[in-house]
């Protein structure tokens, strides 16, 4: 089995859309929060002196874009053929202008916060779903933004979206109202998935996003086929929320 070990602050940022990977697909995974003091003695051992960072079975994969990518390949939910994976990605790629608008506004200077905030909810975020909206038309299908099942470009969306409307500081609610087509995507999202047989509910997920699910559980004590701890039977919602290595 496949050792992954991701690596980022214990906030979503750029790391949320990657455990949404695993967790989605069922897959173990280690999810070492750090906190800000920490960062400094970390940083000179990284590849590219940033967060996230991504560890396979000893090596080590920077930059959250090539992570996404590899990690949404990996694991199936990267698109069907070349072309559809080349559309996932670029829905995917898109999102991130909206996301760093979001943290522009978050963390840019105080001074331009109101502008930033303004250049985010009335340029980007329209410009950014009008396109996608468009793209899903010719490539998606009614519930998936491209192709007929999952991918991560859904994910992208969802997390996005989630990301911004969760941040009461800019007010910004019901995103999705005016592009039908990714409100579809975001109410599967937010729905059952059929992509293993643990069920798991992506929303559910969001919230409970935190420290919860810091640890996997090992896969000596993990049952995927029934979606629950062998040891304390807890279902997959039970482990994230309570499960440390089988210790409830």
């Amino acid at each position: 089995m496949v050792a992954y070990a991701l690596t980022y602050f214990n906030v979503a940022g750029r790391a949320e859309l990657i455990r949404l990977l695993f967790i989605v697909s069922g897959t173990l995974f280690t999810d070492n929060r750090i906190e800000s003091a920490q960062w400094p003695a970390l940083k000179a051992n990284t590849t590219w002196g940033s967060l996230p960072y991504l560890e396979v079975d000893g090596k080590i994969l920077g930059q959250s874009n090539a992570i996404v990518y590899y990690v949404s390949n990996q694991l199936g939910l990267g698109g069907e053929g070349e072309w559809n994976r080349a559309i996932v990605q670029s829905i995917v790629l898109a999102t991130n202008d909206i996301k760093d608008g979001l943290s522009q506004f978050v963390r840019g200077d105080p001074s331009l916060k109101e502008k930033n905030l303004s250049k985010l909810k009335d340029a980007t975020i329209p410009t950014i779903l009008g396109r996608a909206e468009k793209v899903i038309q010719v490539y998606g299908s009614d519930d998936y933004s491209v192709g007929s099942k999952l991918t991560v470009a859904d994910l992208a969306l969802y997390d996005t979206i989630r990301q911004v409307e969760a941040n009461k500081q800019t007010g910004i609610t019901n995103i999705a109202a005016n592009y039908p087509r990714i409100a579809k995507v975001l109410a599967k999202c937010g729905a059952p998935i059929d992509v293993t047989e643990l069920g798991l509910i992506v929303g559910q997920v969001m919230e409970l996003s935190g420290t919860t699910y810091n640890a996997a559980l090992p896969a000596s004590l993990w049952d995927p086929k029934r979606g629950n701890c062998i040891q304390c039977t807890n279902t997959v919602q039970d482990e994230i929320a309570r499960c440390r290595g089988g210790q409830q």
